[in-house]
């Protein structure tokens, strides 16, 4: 699917996540010559368990971006007072990411969750809990992680998706780290994830949507990567 708006890439999933909002919504840009918009959206077939992105030390796919791509995630929430302002400005800017929920933040605030969705966004697991020590906890106590945070978003969102069990699930990490968990100040968080997002000329960028000063900055990245002639 291609969506001539102009300037910004949202994943949208096959298999192992919830259905690609990016894929099915359709919005109107209130203000077209001001939007990011999206240039195209990627369908991740998952059937085989594919591994995107450079932050791991596994054998990942190559990268499906083109140079001076970029797709926005958020992992941790959803934090309504927080997510809802990303929302907005996502909205504002007629662009779309995909946010990877916790399980029991998805629990407590469905409607956020839902709110995702109906915005025309891409829904993904972030675990049940957040683990710090996955790796540590056992195939077992892992694979239950895992599950009940898909188990928990697919309640919580009100829609199936796909489980575990035998079929493939595709995992993402990141390209660009935006170090919204230890810069707290607005201004600064923007100036660094540009200059992180320049050096790498694009790439799948994380922030996290419980982070206010992420919201805060998130007007003045987006702006900053429409100036730069980012997709």
């Amino acid at each position: 699917m291609l969506r001539r708006l102009g300037l910004i890439l949202a994943l949208s999933f096959i298999a192992g996540m919830t259905a690609a909002g990016a894929a099915q919504a359709e919005h109107t840009c209130a203000d077209p010559k001001s939007a990011l918009g999206v240039e195209r959206v990627v369908e991740i077939d998952a059937s085989t368990g594919p591994l995107f992105g450079d932050l791991s030390g596994l054998t990942r796919e190559e990268s499906f971006l083109q140079p001076r791509e970029v797709v926005l995630t958020f992992d941790d929430g959803p934090m309504p007072w927080i997510t809802k302002s990303i929302l907005d400005t996502l909205d504002r800017f007629c662009t779309k990411a995909t946010f990877f929920s916790v399980g029991r933040m998805a629990i407590a605030y469905p409607a956020t969750v839902k709110d995702v969705l109906s915005r025309g966004h891409t829904l993904g697991s972030h675990t049940w809990s957040h683990p710090l020590n996955l790796k540590r906890r056992g195939l077992d106590r892992a694979i239950d992680e895992i599950e009940r945070g898909f188990s928990a978003i697919a309640m919580a969102a009100g829609q199936p998706i796909a489980h575990l069990q035998s079929r493939g699930i595709a995992t993402f990490t990141v390209d660009v780290v935006s170090n919204d968990s230890y810069i707290g100040n607005a201004d600064r968080l923007a100036t660094y994830t540009l200059a992180q997002i320049d050096k790498r000329q694009g790439g799948i960028i994380l922030f996290h949507d419980i982070k206010s000063a992420t919201a805060k900055a998130l007007p003045v990245v987006l702006a900053g990567l429409r100036q730069r002639g980012y997709k």
